[in-house]
């Protein structure tokens, strides 16, 4: 003869369980929810591996038209936070500094990409000054 409780699992062993399962499916949820921001990180530096403190950092998406910037602090570093995920291009340039530029950096979910740039002085260029009225032989144009 068959218990119609045959199947059944005890309360208490439901109660032990019913933790367990829910943990379960908690942690599984949070790993297998996809992550959809990165970051980029660094520091700026020149040869001498001396810090540039106010360097300006840039990255735009080759996909798309999304610009985010940064600036040096005092010790060199930066960082672009939240990013989403893709492919970007990465412009660090300091004052005095040649301009540094990589145009492979992949973002890809929770992950931070660390990408340090060496700015080699920059080349001593000629300065024009001009000074004086203006010639207002053109009308001025309205914007």
């Amino acid at each position: 003869m068959i218990s119609a409780n045959a199947g059944a699992v005890p309360a208490r062993a439901r109660l032990l369980l019913s933790p367990l399962v829910l943990i379960c499916i908690l942690g599984i949820g949070r790993h297998a929810a996809p992550q959809t921001t990165g970051s980029i990180l660094g520091n700026v530096s020149d040869p001498s591996g001396a810090v540039v403190v106010n360097a300006k950092v840039m990255v735009k998406c080759t996909q798309g038209g999304l610009t985010r910037t940064a600036v040096s602090n005092a010790s060199g570093s930066y960082i672009l936070p939240q990013l989403p995920l893709g492919s970007y291009t990465l412009t660090v340039e300091g004052a005095g500094f040649e301009k540094y530029v990589n145009t492979a950096v992949m973002v890809d979910g929770d992950q931070n990409v660390r990408i340090d740039a060496m700015l080699p002085p920059g080349k001593i260029t000629d300065q024009v000054t001009v000074s004086g009225a203006p010639h207002r032989s053109i009308p001025t144009p309205i914007c």
